[in-house]
């Protein structure tokens, strides 16, 4: 194949970034939406859940046989004062009292189901949300409404759903408790209840209105506030000490912090008081018309009416009064999760990239994070249809072993809301077995070839085939099963020594011999032999553990790399905080592994070139040369003039 010596990448329309970031919805759409996450959250643990709404309807019909048990006993008594047989008023009484002793027992049992509730409910909302998140396109990790709306979805999600639940099940207790006295008033005073139900809506729809329109400004803040969070993150977390310290940043970091918060909350806070302000009118007309009530109940009042009557009347015009005020905070908050609930429900419905990561259980091809809280449809919240093979599309297996090898074919990609391709038109093979070093600028197209190579990426144009297959049709969990990586960018887990490296394989953790293996190709034995515990020590300061020094830190991630059985291996860039002779020993470990298997190794160094069968050479999102080590220098290209500049500083 003849190398392409255009390097100039082409300027192409940019190509648009993921849809993360949908238009609000409407008022109605969300309280659907937040119909559809109370339903989910309470069938995280149905009996409690069953049971405290059961009790919650109890204690709410409870309040109407009050009623007319209060009426009983006053007709009674009244009667008694007047001299003549009071009739069953000591049974009444009685009855009163019982009811009024069951619902303080059934309060007694309430704070283990909503307790049992709250936990269950706050699991799964989590869990939905990370499972579904581990399953999108890795685009969406490089755009900014991707964290917008994943901060709304997650701040506070353990607290946010079971509070819903709370306060759903506090309206279910009120229904009874509203129809009791709207019953009592339609019997004794029709028109008077028709008045105060008309005045009433007014006052529940603008207390919903309002916790809506606070979620919308929550909604319009995000970006904000994350950076506010930012800024205090710097401030206070080990990765950035050293140079808040070392150039005195605390004072610069702290007014921007400070400038953003109350900028923030100012706004939230006018905002809550003009929406009070226009609540105040219905409110006070409602609370008017009931005193009008009570105050024609007195003069005026009802014909014939007992002494028992008017207990009733007077009781069911203050009970509504009460009851629906009581419940202001509750709507407003059931308002502000409609919100919520939309949020949440469009992230579930967001496309995603690995379809081999289906959630089993469903049997529908919902995808993982909507499957885990309820059915929730698998295509985009957007009207997008998800990404790779509709889901009735069956994918095949890995190649292994790869008989033929690796090709890419005129491979096109370009980072979503760029207009300048990361690469363009590669074009190369590797046969089954053989090792190749990429080398190249920075920007050059390195670690992009390596994204798609392991199936983080799709190419926009053109095909990467192993042994003939498209990547396309192959299972991207059984690509990336096959292969093992080492990146420069590597994470240190907060777990112990041996679950950071058997990390590489997690199903084969307990291998122990597998796990000294690795750890020794890695070099890393004579870390173990320092640590406390050895393998079981935990890693990280932030959670307690042994912090190692950076290349200490390197091999550990070697080590994981090396610890899967991979057809296909990568080395990219892994070895910048090691010294060169722990490098070259690395490299030449990595070298005697990758004997008989699929190797691609990625150094800005290109004295380590040698080690593998052949070299590509990127330069603007192409391979401009490609060849042997000493082939390339002998050609007199860009690979020897790189080669050349780099030992000048070693002569």
């Amino acid at each position: 194949m003849d190398a392409r010596t255009d390097t100039a990448p082409a300027i192409l329309a940019p190509k648009p970034a993921p849809r993360l970031q949908e238009r609000r919805p409407g008022r109605l759409r969300m309280l659907l939406d937040l119909a559809w996450l109370l339903g989910a959250l309470l069938r995280a643990a149905p009996p409690p859940a069953a049971l405290w709404a059961g009790i919650a309807l109890a204690q709410g019909l409870l309040t109407p046989a009050q009623l007319w048990l209060t009426k009983a006993v006053v007709d009674g008594l009244a009667l008694q004062l007047a001299g003549r047989h009071a009739g069953n008023a000591s049974l009444w009484l009685g009855l009163l009292a019982g009811s009024v002793l069951a619902e303080r027992a059934l309060d007694g049992v309430l704070p283990w189901l909503q307790a049992t509730v709250r936990e269950a409910a706050g699991a799964r909302l989590r869990e939905a949300t990370m499972r579904k998140a581990a399953g999108l396109d890795l685009a969406a990790f490089e755009h900014q409404p991707y964290y917008d709306r994943l901060n709304r979805v997650m701040s506070d999600a353990e607290e946010r759903g079971p509070r819903l639940a709370e306060h759903a099940l506090q309206l279910l207790r009120t229904v009874p408790q509203l129809a009791g006295y709207a019953v009592a008033l339609a019997a004794l005073a029709p028109v008077l209840l028709l008045i105060v139900l008309a005045a009433s809506v007014p006052v529940v729809g603008g207390w919903m209105l309002s916790g809506q329109i606070y979620w919308d400004v929550l909604r319009e803040q995000t970006r904000e506030r994350r950076l506010g969070d930012y800024y205090a993150r710097v401030l206070t977390d080990r990765p950035f000490a050293k140079e808040v310290r070392l150039y005195g940043l605390a004072p610069y970091l702290l007014e921007r912090w400070s400038a953003l918060y109350w900028r923030t909350r100012d706004e939230a806070r006018r905002r809550a008081t003009r929406l009070a302000v226009r609540q105040r009118a219905p409110n006070l007309v409602m609370t008017a018309i009931v005193m009008l009530g009570v105050v024609w109940v007195a003069t005026a009042g009802v014909a014939r009416a007992s002494a028992g009557t008017y207990a009733i009347l007077f009781q069911s015009l203050l009970g509504i009064l009460t009851t629906i005020f009581g419940l202001g905070e509750a709507i407003k908050a059931l308002g502000e999760g409609s919100g919520y609930a939309s949020e949440f429900r469009a992230f579930t419905r967001l496309p995603e990239k690995d379809v081999g990561e289906r959630s089993p259980s469903t049997g529908t091809g919902e995808r993982v994070g909507a499957a885990v809280l309820v059915a929730g449809g698998s295509s985009g919240a957007n009207g997008t249809a998800p990404m790779g093979p509709p889901a009735s599309a069956p994918l095949g297996a890995f190649p292994r072993p790869l008989r033929e090898g690796v090709r890419f074919e005129d491979v096109w990609f370009t980072y979503p809301g760029s207009d300048r391709p990361a690469l363009a038109g590669v074009s190369f093979a590797i046969a089954a077995g053989e090792s190749v070093a990429l080398v190249g600028e920075n920007g050059a197209g390195k670690t992009t070839l390596v994204k798609l190579l392991l199936a983080l990426y799709a190419p926009d144009r053109g095909r990467i085939l192993f042994d003939g297959v498209d990547a396309r049709e192959i299972d991207p969990c059984s690509l990336r099963a096959a292969s093992s990586a080492a990146f420069q960018q590597f994470v240190r887990y907060g777990l112990t020594f041996g679950e950071n490296v058997g990390l590489g394989q997690p199903e084969r953790m307990g291998d122990r011999r597998r796990l000294e293996g690795a750890v020794a190709r890695a070099g890393a034995q004579g870390i173990v032999r320092t640590l406390p515990q050895g393998y079981d020590t935990l890693l990280g300061p932030d959670v307690g553990g042994v912090d190692l020094s950076g290349g200490q830190w390197q091999r550990v991630a070697l080590a994981r790399g090396f610890f899967r059985d991979a057809e296909l291996l990568v080395l990219d860039e892994p070895t910048a905080a090691l010294d060169p002779h722990a490098e070259l020993a690395v490299f030449e470990r990595f070298a005697a592994l990758a004997r008989g298997r699929t190797a691609v190794l990625v150094s800005h160094r290109l004295g380590m070139a040698r080690l593998a069968g052949q070299v590509l050479v990127l330069s603007g999102g192409r391979v401009v040369e490609e060849g042997a080590h000493e082939e390339l220098l002998r050609s007199g290209g860009e690979y020897a003039a790189m080669f050349r500049a780099q030992a000048r500083w070693y002569e």
